[in-house]
């Protein structure tokens, strides 16, 4: 059940995008009863801008990972993929 809540949120959230991982543990903290912990891996992209034709490096969430304790009182992890 919390499995589905917690899959359920993160699919909403624009990983791309601005986020907070703060709000993200107080959305899940109300939902759930419980502020799991987050573990996020980030990746880096390189890409050319095409305006000034110099490389960058964008920083880009892959997974995350919720730890929470489930109905059995035992700690599971959930990965989420965002790529």
């Amino acid at each position: 059940m919390k499995e589905t809540i917690i899959l359920e949120y993160l699919s909403k959230i624009n990983f791309k995008g601005n986020f907070n991982v703060n709000d993200i543990k107080n959305e899940l903290r109300q939902l759930l009863g419980e502020t799991p912990a987050l573990d996020i891996k980030w990746g880096k992209e390189p890409f050319i801008n095409e305006d000034t034709n110099k490389s960058d490096v964008r920083e880009l969430v892959e997974e995350v990972k919720v730890v929470y304790l489930d109905l059995d009182n035992k700690f599971k992890t959930i990965s989420f993929l965002t790529k």
